[in-house]
């Protein structure tokens, strides 16, 4: 069954730049333009309007728009607005070649340049990525707004494509390209502080740089010191969501919003503490705690529940790793990402890495929140990105949290460098 997206998410809307204004006044304009459309692609031909599937007897693939936006990882200068859509199998069952389309859809604003904007999905084997990329011209004509849509590639003569998802994870509304530079004092002593972009904490050897986005979302700079240098090492987006509901209702996925920040510094740590709510469901603590000489950030997330609500997942932050400093091309050409190789963290549980040059990064996670969740990873890699979705997904009936109770999640995010081999993962283990 396909996953339930936030409310309201489903169009991306671009400034007069490539980095501001995701989501501006004119909103209305592009749910009324995704209605008409979602209601052109769900209609048949002929007979009665009702929802169309792929097929009576067999059930749809498990595919997700894990993600649509501005390519964070390689921003352009050039005025051009360069999309990425990252596609996921999240099933057990392979997804079949020519099955599927994506359509990127410029709804006003932009204009297309060149490439493929109706690509047919490869095969993809369970858990696996495809990426797609387009280079956009903004026509300087209205807001810009962007939709990706998912459909079916295979139907009857004279019926339209079933509608599997339309446009997924809304990008941050960024004001300037991500500054992946020292966000930090680089004295040993570890230090947080806020400043206009957001927050930030580090010390000597590792940092994150939090940017508040336009509607209120962290956007997390993962950075680590190689010598003297500071390095790039991911984009973390979404900072985390939770999936649930109160009794008898179907549970769906809540954004974290930022709305207040906490500092503390001494000699030997510092810690940053992000506050804010998870829909209307939770209240949230998001905190980062680092050390000196060591390249690794405890983080601890705590949820207090509004009301009794049953838990069905709680996703962990999605880690983006650029694996060049290449732009990769923006023509709809397919990027499918291979799937893991057998590594010493193969039959490791709880950790999850990529390592690229000299540089290991990852996440590794403590004990389950609840008896009932169990630990789930999506990884790929390409070329030019790997991804770590990781995530607590309930095993069975979805567990119950009391009103008042709280949710403690425990976790470690890691950059190492320099790093020779992906084993050096292993050293960051929870007890």
């Amino acid at each position: 069954m396909l996953p339930q997206w936030e409310c309201g998410k489903g169009v991306l809307c671009l400034g007069h730049t490539a980095w501001s204004r995701l989501f501006s006044k004119p909103v209305i304009t592009a749910c009324l333009i995704l209605w008409v459309i979602s209601l052109g692609l769900t209609a048949s031909c002929r007979g009665p309007v009702t929802p169309q599937t792929a097929s009576a007897s067999t059930t749809q693939p498990d595919v997700e728009l894990f993600y649509f936006g501005e390519d964070l990882l390689n921003p352009s200068n050039s005025g051009d607005v360069v999309l990425m859509c990252v596609v996921c199998n999240r099933g057990d069952s392979p997804v079949p070649a020519n099955s599927l389309q994506l359509r990127c859809l410029a709804l006003s604003g932009l204009d297309y340049t060149s490439g493929d904007i109706t690509p047919l999905l490869p095969a993809l084997a369970p858990h696996q990525f495809v990426v797609y990329r387009w280079r956009l011209a903004p026509t300087g004509e209205g807001p810009m707004l962007a939709a990706a849509i998912l459909q079916s590639a295979q139907t009857p003569a004279g019926c339209v494509p079933a509608v599997l998802q339309i446009a997924s994870t809304a990008p941050p509304s960024l004001q300037a390209p991500p500054h992946f530079g020292a966000p930090l004092p680089t004295q040993k002593a570890p230090a947080a502080g806020v400043d206009q972009r957001g927050a930030w904490i580090g010390a000597n050897r590792v940092g994150l740089r939090l940017v508040r986005t336009q509607d209120g979302r962290p956007l997390l700079l993962l950075t680590t010191r190689n010598g003297s240098v500071w390095q790039m090492a991911g984009i973390v987006w979404p900072l985390f969501r939770v999936c649930s509901a109160e009794d008898a209702i179907k549970p769906w996925w809540h954004a974290f919003y930022w709305e207040d920040t906490r500092v503390q510094s001494t000699k030997t740590s510092a810690t940053l503490t992000l506050i804010g709510s998870v829909g209307r469901l939770w209240r949230a603590e998001m905190s980062f705690t680092v050390q000196p000489n060591t390249t690794a950030v405890a983080c601890a997330l705590r949820l207090v529940a509004r009301a009794n609500l049953r838990v069905h997942a709680l996703q962990l932050p999605r880690l983006f790793i650029p694996n060049t400093f290449s732009p990769p091309p923006a023509n709809g050409t397919p990027l499918v990402l291979t799937q893991d190789d057998p590594s010493p963290l193969g039959q490791t549980p709880l950790i999850a890495a990529y390592h690229y040059g000299f540089v290991t990064s990852g996440i590794v996670a403590s004990v389950a929140p609840l008896a009932n969740l169990q630990w789930e990873c999506h990884q790929g890699s390409a070329a030019d990105v790997s991804i770590i979705a990781p995530e607590w997904k309930a095993n069975g009936d979805d567990p119950l949290v009391l009103a008042k109770a709280s949710l403690v999640v425990n976790f470690r995010l890691f950059t190492l460098a320099p790093s020779l081999t992906i084993s050096d993962a292993l050293r960051f283990q929870t007890p």
